[in-house]
């Protein structure tokens, strides 16, 4: 994917000899429609959650915990300030553990893992309300 993103303006993914996505580079990066095509397309961000946060994350909420989350970013959502606004917004605090951006047919796209500090109704109003704004939200645990 690193060729295509550098060199291309237009892609089409193949499966098992069967055309099953074509469009821009820009579009399939920031807005990929197929389960492969995403799979491609998070191949090429990838972000370990470093050693000390793995053996803190549990599966299920415990006393005093806050949710780690990876964020993807694509399009119009890379650059809006949107941390700093659920932070003025629902009163919460993101920890930001890691990220990685890029840019494919002139369009930037990213993951981010990030704690979020607040209420539990908090996290979970900014949470709604980053997917409101084309933000992937993945709880991965609690630290």
């Amino acid at each position: 994917m690193d060729v295509v993103k550098r060199i291309c303006d237009c892609v089409a993914v193949i499966s098992n000899g069967e055309l099953i996505e074509q469009d821009t580079v820009s579009e399939v990066f920031s807005h990929p429609k197929t389960p492969l095509a995403q799979k491609f397309i998070q191949s090429t961000l990838h972000l370990d959650i470093p050693e000390d946060y793995q053996e803190r994350l549990q599966a299920e909420p415990f006393t005093d915990c806050v949710p780690m989350l990876r964020l993807e970013f694509t399009g119009q959502s890379v650059d809006a300030p949107l941390l700093s606004e659920t932070a003025r917004r629902f009163n919460v605090n993101n920890n930001i553990i890691s990220a990685q951006m890029d840019y494919a047919g002139g369009v930037k796209f990213g993951i981010m893992l990030t704690e979020m500090h607040g209420t539990q109704q908090d996290t979970q109003a900014a949470i709604a309300w980053l997917q409101e704004h084309h933000v992937k939200v993945e709880v991965l645990g609690y630290v």
